[in-house]
């Protein structure tokens, strides 16, 4: 009987991944992504151990979002959401800062991320 109720569990766990790959927490050395897609919609929450960090909620449609934590002025622009990738730009005051670029890679295990600035870009992978 235990056994039935693990399997139905696993089951269920790996439908929900496969539902929305991109949700969930994601894990960078003391840095956690937490990211929600609901269709054309993305919640992004970024915090450290502390405690600190920044957000925002956005609609994949070129229009500017407040991000919340970085200050007056910054904004952000979805360019597109899909179940296993984004793509965002930050922006103060209008002007870009950074483009970031997100996927899902690894079987669902691990989410690289791009971002470019000022000529360079650096790439990280993140963790479940």
């Amino acid at each position: 009987m235990l056994r039935k109720i693990v399997v139905s569990l696993l089951v269920l766990v790996s439908a929900a991944l496969a539902a929305n790959p991109l949700d969930g927490p994601w894990r960078y050395g003391p840095l956690v992504w937490h990211l929600k897609r609901e269709g054309d919609h993305l919640n992004m929450k970024l915090t450290s151990v502390g405690g600190n960090g920044w957000s925002y909620s956005a609609n994949a449609d070129g229009k500017e979002y407040p991000v919340t934590g970085l200050g007056p002025g910054v904004t952000v622009k979805l360019l597109s959401v899909s179940a296993t990738s984004f793509e965002a730009v930050l922006l103060r005051n209008g002007k870009e800062m950074t483009r970031n670029k997100a996927a899902v890679t690894g079987e669902g295990h691990s989410l690289t991320t791009e971002t470019f600035a000022q000529g360079s870009s650096t790439r990280m992978i993140l963790q479940r």
